[in-house]
């Protein structure tokens, strides 16, 4: 599995001992979202299936089928989230929210899509809407989705939504403006909240019993024409912001294969990208080996 198998899957190993001096190898195999696996053996590659009667080769529809399943899985992930990003666009979020732009998270599995599960959310509790120090408390509430836990207040300024099939969308309104200077996005404020979230997100993930791989998705929502706020020491030496060009940011997926992973190492080339999008080479609030610093690490 580790050299005859293409693309490689992940796989657990543990050998069992017997009398006699005898073992048994028990090899726990994930699913993989990656398929289909090519066998190589000795100069050999072929794909195999395999029913209750054993195993088959694929042949040519079979083949055609699974890489269309994969291509499927992803169309899916991208339509809903294009379609939940417009729906917060649009004033449509899952509760009102109090007015201004919108920063949300939103963490898919791919189990989430493929295999339709449905995750006991009913159970969780203590979970916290992004960027909870900031808010006065929240409450939790069933819905037809699954779970929101909201912020307290008339409206709202942040919920976080647990769905049935274990995908998240934590929505925060606060985060990307500033009373002091209207226009501006506090970019502190901003990174702070999206990379000390998403480890609790992961956690979330962990408890429903989603498996990895998971993509997270990261936008902003009624920014246009909106500057990242720095400090004296950062325009000075990285110069003035630029507008943003446009009302939403959707950026890239981000692919976790481990949750186990540091938030801000998977999330620093991302959040880059919005630093590029107002005239920034980068953030400078991660250091060379991108770790969060939570300052300027220059």
């Amino acid at each position: 599995m580790v050299v005859g198998l293409s693309p490689r899957i992940r796989h657990a190993t543990r050998a069992v001992p017997l009398a006699g001096g005898r073992y048994v190898v028990i090899v726990r195999a994930e699913r993989s979202w990656y398929g289909p696996h090519r066998v190589i053996f000795k100069g050999d590659s072929r794909f195999y299936g395999r029913t209750s009667n054993g195993k088959y080769e694929l042949d040519v529809t079979d083949l055609r089928n699974a890489f269309l399943f994969a291509n499927i899985v992803s169309e899916k992930i991208a339509a809903f989230r294009s379609e939940r990003i417009i729906a917060l666009e649009n004033g449509r979020s899952l509760v009102p929210l109090a007015q201004g732009p919108k920063l949300a998270i939103h963490c898919m599995a791919l189990d989430s899509f493929g295999a339709k599960p449905q995750y006991d959310v009913l159970s969780l509790r203590g979970i916290q809407p992004m960027y909870a120090a900031r808010l006065g408390g929240w409450v939790d509430r069933i819905n037809l989705e699954g779970q929101i836990f909201i912020a307290t207040g008339e409206p709202p300024s942040a919920y976080t939504q647990i769905f049935r099939n274990g995908v998240i969308e934590a929505v925060r309104v606060g985060v990307l403006s500033s009373s002091q200077r209207p226009g501006f996005i506090p970019s502190l404020a901003y990174g702070e909240a999206v990379v000390t979230y998403l480890p609790q997100c992961f956690e979330i993930i962990k408890k429903l019993g989603c498996s990895a791989p998971v993509l997270v998705g990261i936008s902003l929502i009624g920014v246009r024409n909106m500057k990242l706020e720095v400090d004296l020491e950062v325009a000075l030496r990285m110069g003035g912001a630029s507008a943003i060009d446009r009302d939403v940011i959707m950026l890239p997926e981000i692919v976790v294969e481990n949750l186990s992973t540091p938030a801000d190492s998977l999330l620093k080339p991302t959040l880059d990208l919005v630093w590029n999008a107002c005239g920034f080479r980068s953030s400078p609030y991660f250091d060379a080996a991108g770790s969060w610093r939570g300052r300027s690490a220059y």
